[in-house]
C-alpha cells in the first residue's frame, strides 16, 4: 500500500517460478536431476507445494488490494519443465557465483522476466 500511496503509476508483482518440479523420468516415475542424494523427490515436492503457498499469498495480497495500477505477471506456467530437477533448467545450482545468486534465474530465467517486463513496455 505505501507503495501506491507515493504515487506510483504502474507495479508489475511476479509469482515465484517453482524451481524444484521433479519431471518424470524414464520408467514413469518422478524424479528430480538436481542434487541426487541431497535432495529426495518428496522434499522437492514440499518445495514446490511452499511455493504455490507463497503464490496464493501474493495473489490473494494482489485481489485484496483491488487496485488497476497492479498487474500480477503469473511465472509458473512460464519456467514449466525448467526446473532443477530437469536436464534444462532457467535456474542456476548449488555452484553458482557468486554465492548470491544460487538457485535463482540463470540467463534464460532472467530473459523470461525481462520479456515480460518489455512486453509491458518497462524494459
Amino acid at each position: 500500500k505505501a507503495i501506491l500511496k507515493a504515487g506510483v503509476k504502474r507495479l508489475i508483482v511476479f509469482t515465484y517460478p517453482l524451481f524444484l518440479e521433479p519431471v518424470v523420468g524414464p520408467d514413469g516415475e518422478l524424479v528430480c536431476l538436481f542434487a541426487p542424494g541431497l535432495l529426495s523427490v518428496e522434499e522437492a515436492i514440499f518445495m514446490n507445494e511452499a511455493g504455490r503457498i507463497a503464490n496464493d499469498a501474493i495473489r490473494s495480497a494482489v485481489k485484496a488490494l483491488g487496485d488497476k495500477r497492479i498487474e500480477l505477471v503469473e511465472l509458473e506456467p512460464l519456467f514449466k519443465g525448467h526446473s532443477l530437477c530437469g536436464d534444462d533448467p532457467f535456474f542456476t545450482g548449488l555452484d553458482a557465483e557468486p554465492e548470491v545468486s544460487r538457485l535463482h534465474p540463470n540467463e534464460f530465467g532472467n530473459a523470461i522476466y525481462l520479456h515480460q517486463l518489455r512486453i509491458r513496455g518497462i524494459a
